[in-house]
């Protein structure tokens, strides 16, 4: 893991050095991008489907780049580490895909899946958003996935919406 450049991520940072300490594995995840599996609880994708099913304009960050899957892939590779190895003979293992995807990237995908209007969305900066973030935060937040490809002997991973 990179230095951390908020609060939050100086958390998670200790956090895993605490599982680490104790004997447990640590399992990063990626931008989880998906509908939201609580009733009841919109979760980000979801809000965004709705807006454009509504004719609304959505704004996505088009210079910060995260891995990203669905939270069925996420579970999905999860499950499997566990179900092969129980504990996993990697301390530290990324479950994240192979692509790189600004959030104005992600929404594009949401759109063109649900045959909804992608001119709706529009790309903007980080840098011109003065106000939207009290804490600074990583334009990039990328995982090496290639302990999990070894692991469960995988070639490739996309995000499946």
């Amino acid at each position: 893991m990179s230095a951390p450049v908020n609060l939050y991520g100086k958390h998670k940072a200790l956090a895993e050095q605490i599982c680490l300490t104790k004997g447990f594995n640590v399992v990063r995840f990626p931008f989880i991008f998906g509908s939201s599996l609580v009733e009841g609880r919109p979760h980000f994708f979801d809000n965004i489907k709705s807006d454009l099913e509504s004719g609304k304009t959505v704004e996505m960050f088009s210079d910060s780049y995260r891995s990203t899957l669905s939270f069925n892939q996420c579970a999905y590779y999860l499950v499997s580490l566990i179900e092969k190895f129980g504990a996993c003979p990697e301390k530290i293992v990324n479950i994240a895909g192979d692509d790189v995807m600004s959030k104005y990237e992600t929404a594009m995908v949401l759109a063109n899946k649900y045959g909804l209007n992608t001119a709706l969305i529009k790309p903007i900066s980080v840098a011109s958003t003065n106000g939207i973030f009290k804490a600074k935060r990583a334009t990039s937040g990328t995982l090496d996935n290639n302990k999990l490809k070894s692991l469960l002997n995988i070639k490739e991973i996309h995000l499946k919406v």
